[in-house]
């Protein structure tokens, strides 16, 4: 049965292609309770939630550092200079599927796939990675999709290739030469895998090296405030105020990074802040709160 009521749930990003991971999550949750709208028949009437994304940055991909991973793919060079390739960043795992999508031929990538790791920082990331895994590099491990932060990550990464990686050594046969790690990055980004993987107080030996690469670059969106006025919660009624109780809108945070960044910046007070920094996470938080207000 189709849902009577649906509650509209803002989504300050841009949409990710080809799919989005809370756009999938909002719109297949259906359930059976009361709604803003329906108040004195609780149980009565079916509901979902019905998103509108409204994007607050937008993206520009570095071309010239997408054609030098391009030519490193294409050349064979990649596999040979890395160990595997670092994303923290759904843009940035986004640019690179699109790049060898666009250009790289399978043939040049398929060999060699078994001598590379993907190594991402949660689902949204591993999903974007794992789709020219499959068409591109079938070979290829995908490691750290629970990992949720970029310095659970970096152990994970330190973990993982003790055991994978052994030194290749030199042509003296003495030497030990270690492939390195390309981090594919946004002009703005923490720099904890880099600190921990190349930590200067680790053994030389346990060090790995992490060469950074900017692949796309952000600012925010020039239409952003009059659009949200437009299409969001806090528009203005003809009286020049902004709605009522009926109306209110609820704020909830992927994280306590942006929950404390609003209140100490700007003085506001999120109702969830997601115990875990997933879509999932920001979802089960969204639904704890409705059911202990009533909502």
């Amino acid at each position: 049965m189709a849902p009577s009521s649906r509650i509209p749930i803002f989504l300050l990003k841009t949409r990710s292609v080809p799919t989005d991971p809370y756009e999938e999550l909002v719109t297949q949750v259906q359930r059976t309770g009361t709604t803003p709208w329906d108040k004195d028949q609780p149980g009565s009437c079916d509901y979902a939630y019905d998103p509108t994304f409204v994007p607050v940055i937008e993206h520009w991909y570095n071309d010239e550092n997408l054609n030098y991973v391009s030519a490193l793919v294409a050349s064979g060079d990649l596999t040979r200079k890395y160990a595997g390739l670092i994303f923290t960043s759904v843009r940035a795992a986004e640019a690179f599927v699109r790049m060898v999508q666009a250009v790289v031929d399978v043939s040049k990538t398929k060999p060699d796939s078994k001598s590379i790791t993907f190594y991402t920082v949660g689902p949204a990331t591993h999903r974007s990675v794992n789709i020219v895994r499959k068409s591109h590099f079938p070979h290829a491990e995908i490691i750290g999709e629970e990992a949720g932060t970029g310095q659970k990550l970096a152990y994970i990464i330190q973990k993982h290739y003790r055991e994978t990686y052994a030194p290749d050594t030199g042509d003296d046969d003495s030497t030990p030469q270690k492939r390195g790690l390309l981090f594919l990055v946004g002009e703005k980004h923490r720099d904890e895998i880099p600190r921990t993987l190349m930590n200067p107080e680790l053994p030389l030996d346990e060090r790995i090296n992490v060469d950074e690469l900017v692949v796309y670059e952000t600012g925010v969106m020039n239409l952003f405030p009059d659009d949200f006025a437009e299409r969001g919660p806090f528009r203005k009624g003809e009286d020049g105020g902004t709605g009522n109780d009926e109306t209110k809108c609820f704020i909830a945070t992927i994280g306590p990074t942006t929950r404390d960044f609003l209140k100490n910046n700007y003085g506001v007070e999120v109702e969830v802040c997601a115990e875990t920094p997933t879509p999932e996470g920001v979802k089960d938080g969204i639904e704890k709160f409705m059911k202990e207000h009533g909502i």
